[in-house]
């Protein structure tokens, strides 16, 4: 009975997880995807741009997508490397505290579950 719980709860945990919409498409099931750039040449690249070096051209040198330099622009535009330190350390704890809340949820539910079933 002890088993047939656990893997119940892990299969709820994994769809939770999966499916949870807040998590910036973060999916818990697999790695992040790892960057080609490093936070240091993010934010050279960012303030390259901001001298005036036309995009498609700084695109083009570094090996990089339009969309890939507008989207870091928007997140990171105005930053300096402690602050987007700062700001990665928060997303790592948020998706451990998410992480936290749905294991705790999944528990909880569980034990009502069992709870309301006659033995």
């Amino acid at each position: 009975m002890k088993r047939e719980v656990q893997v119940v709860y892990q299969k709820r945990l994994i769809g939770i997880l999966s499916s949870d919409k807040d998590s910036s498409n973060f999916n818990f099931k697999y790695d992040l995807k790892k960057s080609h750039f490093s936070d240091s040449q993010i934010l050279a690249i960012l303030k390259q741009a901001e001298n005036g070096v036309p995009i498609p051209e700084l695109c083009r040198e570094h090996g990089m997508s339009n969309s890939s330099f507008y989207k870091w622009r928007s997140k990171y535009g105005g930053m300096d490397a402690s602050l987007m330190t700062r700001m990665k350390e928060l997303e790592a704890e948020n998706r451990r505290l998410k992480k936290m809340y749905a294991e705790e949820r999944l528990k909880a539910e569980i034990i009502q579950e069992a709870m309301a079933k006659k033995w």
